[in-house]
């Protein structure tokens, strides 16, 4: 299995880079340091960050146009992050444990042939399979899955990878995203 190209979710709080997106860019380039690592964010914002993300491995960063984003509901962002996906193309997608990627995961699951994999400490080729260890029962076990179908989605567990700088340049790409009123009718 190559990974040649791999999304990722980063997240800000209060103007600032949550440590956790640094770890899921830490967890991309331990897949491949040849693979292109796209970088999707929800934050006006996100361009103060290009430089960090960078240094520490992002190729592309995906900023995303549409007022609609400008405030957190899931189906707003499960419709910009599915439209940047079908541009891209990923081989794998990377989100962090945070409550917006988890439950971005659950929706991008529900409308895109991916497996999920949640809890992620660890990630591992062997036989040129990836392998993906994950924290279990309140992290008192940890199961080795390996994805058999679709596009693997992960959620990257807190605290389980290392970032590291790695140097690089980022290509800052404007996105417009088309957002549908997806209201339901009774």
């Amino acid at each position: 299995m190559k990974m040649r190209k791999v999304l990722i979710l980063v997240e800000t709080k209060t103007e600032k880079l949550l440590k956790i997106s640094l770890e899921v860019l830490a967890a991309a380039k331990k897949i491949s340091d040849c693979c292109e690592l796209n970088v999707i964010g929800f934050d006006r914002n996100l361009p103060q960050f290009a430089k960090l993300l960078a240094k520490h491995g992002a190729n592309k960063l995906y900023l995303l146009k549409n007022k609609k984003l400008n405030i957190y509901m899931v189906n707003n962002y499960t419709q910009a992050f599915l439209q940047v996906c079908d541009a891209v193309q990923p081989d794998i997608i990377l989100v962090p444990n945070t409550v917006i990627g988890v439950d971005l995961a659950l929706h991008i699951e529900m409308n895109k042939e991916v497996e999920l994999v949640t809890n992620v400490t660890d990630i591992n080729f062997s036989e040129g399979d990836l392998y993906f260890t994950r924290s279990t029962t309140l992290s008192l076990l940890n199961e080795l899955k390996k994805v058999e179908c679709g596009i693997p989605l992960v959620v990257v567990h807190k605290d389980s990878f290392s970032p590291k700088e790695v140097g690089g340049t980022v290509e800052i790409v404007d996105f417009a995203v088309n957002i549908k009123d997806l209201q339901l009718t009774i």
